[in-house]
């Protein structure tokens, strides 16, 4: 079981608030979700929560980030991500906690759900909010068979795979020593 002191090891920045205007930290906000989605999408063996906590903190800023930073421009025209409109590469640009991207991930992850995230800007920004934002980690991370992958134990493999290269590789096995050793994992 993930608890919140696990979560404030791992990713220091999640004790810091959520919100300007909210009293709950991200560790607290996010733990709820966290906890039934790991275990919907089978994070749920040691090696793979600490590949799962490594990546978010990476890919989130240890939470921070639900949306990429930068605009999305350079996704533009990205046939290998779907983004065959115009605009798509703004609209379809990196969200959630694994930061999924690309018209073909938002509408394989809305079918997955249900729910449509790829019609409109404002829909595929509701995979900000924490709850989706969680959960398109976690599908994201089982879609694509992270799971079994980080049973290999091998931080470049489990890397290229969420993010095509090897960008903020430094940073990740950082915070993968920090979840082995809060969770105790060799």
């Amino acid at each position: 079981m993930l608890t919140l002191d696990n979560l404030y090891a791992v990713m220091p920045g999640a004790q810091n608030r959520y919100a300007k205007n909210s009293t709950a930290t991200r560790g607290e906000t996010y733990l709820p979700w966290l906890e039934k989605f790991m275990a919907q999408y089978d994070i749920n063996t040691p090696i793979r929560i600490v590949y799962f906590l490594a990546t978010i903190a990476v890919e989130s800023g240890e939470m921070k980030y639900s949306e990429e930073i930068a605009s999305g421009a350079k996704y533009e025209g990205r046939k290998d991500l779907g983004n065959t409109q115009k605009g798509d590469g703004i609209r379809f640009k990196g969200r959630g906690l694994i930061q999924v991207t690309g018209r073909t991930n938002y509408m394989a992850y809305s079918k997955h759900v249900g729910y449509d995230f790829y019609s409109t800007t404002e829909r595929a920004r509701n995979l900000q909010k924490p709850g989706n934002a969680t959960r398109s980690a976690c599908w994201y991370w089982k879609a694509h068979g992270l799971n079994e992958l980080s049973e290999r134990d091998n931080p470049r493999e489990v890397r290229k795979r969420v993010n095509g290269g090897y960008n903020g590789f430094d940073q990740f096995v950082i915070y993968l020593m920090r979840a082995k050793n809060e969770l105790g994992v060799k």
